[in-house]
């Protein structure tokens, strides 16, 4: 997933998302979303990148799923809304 995907997806600006891409929950994020499947998170970034956010929402319902991705996704969601 590229920063423009994701800056159209998320009212942050690029910066914040930047900062956030290289964090070390940033950075767990992702591998979770790897080991739900590299090829499916590869088909839901192009997706989204046609507008069909649907595959990553059910990604991220993936994540969420554990209380570890619950409690990184809001983690990742105080980070954002601290300006830095």
């Amino acid at each position: 997933m590229d920063m423009n995907m994701l800056s159209k997806m998320l009212p942050v600006d690029p910066q914040s998302l930047e900062r956030l891409s290289k964090s070390p929950d940033g950075q767990m994020l992702m591998a979770l979303l790897q080991q739900r499947g590299g090829s499916t998170l590869d088909h839901a970034t192009e997706a989204g990148k046609n507008g069909n956010y649907a595959e990553m929402t059910n990604l991220i319902k993936g994540v969420m799923g554990s209380a570890e991705g619950r409690a990184l996704l809001q983690r990742l969601a105080k980070q954002l809304q601290t300006p830095q």
